[in-house]
């Protein structure tokens, strides 16, 4: 259906979908151990309706579910990616992950996204792991992580 507000009438309960948040990263972070989970990090803040990020760490302000969204582009340092694994971690512990393969990571931008019914101060960072064929794996730069709150 169709809501009309009446001139003169002004809504209250804060912005839709707000908090949010966008961050990338515009810098190569190379040197990861090989098939171990690393913490991603992001150095741009595009925006952030509440203050909530903090190097690379979401703390949410308010109870709700909430949607979030991850891009990375993932490189290996000197041989191809076998495969590649993406969590959001809630409090430091892996909360949601999935997985997938590529031989040609040169070409990938492995996109993740999830719903969390988060309580307030809960914490969400990104984590992810690369299997190499040989050496060590990084997070090169044109990533993004993003969310926003869609619900009580």
């Amino acid at each position: 259906g169709t809501i009309t507000i009446p001139s003169g009438v002004s809504l209250s309960g804060g912005v839709a979908n707000s908090p949010s948040f966008l961050v990338s990263n515009t810098a190569n972070n190379t040197g990861k151990t090989d098939n171990a989970y690393a913490k991603m990090t992001y150095n741009v803040e595009t925006f952030d309706t509440d203050s909530a990020i903090s190097d690379s760490k979401f703390t949410v302000p308010s109870a709700g579910k909430y949607f979030f969204s991850v891009t990375e582009f993932l490189v290996g340092d000197s041989a191809a990616c076998n495969d590649w694994y993406v969590a959001l971690y809630k409090n430091g512990s892996s909360q949601v992950a999935t997985g997938g393969n590529d031989i040609d990571f040169g070409n990938t931008l492995p996109t993740f996204s999830a719903v969390l019914d988060l309580a307030g101060s809960d914490y969400i960072e990104v984590y992810w792991r690369v299997n190499t064929a040989s050496g060590t794996w990084g997070q090169y730069a044109g990533g993004i992580f993003q969310g926003f709150k869609i619900g009580a």
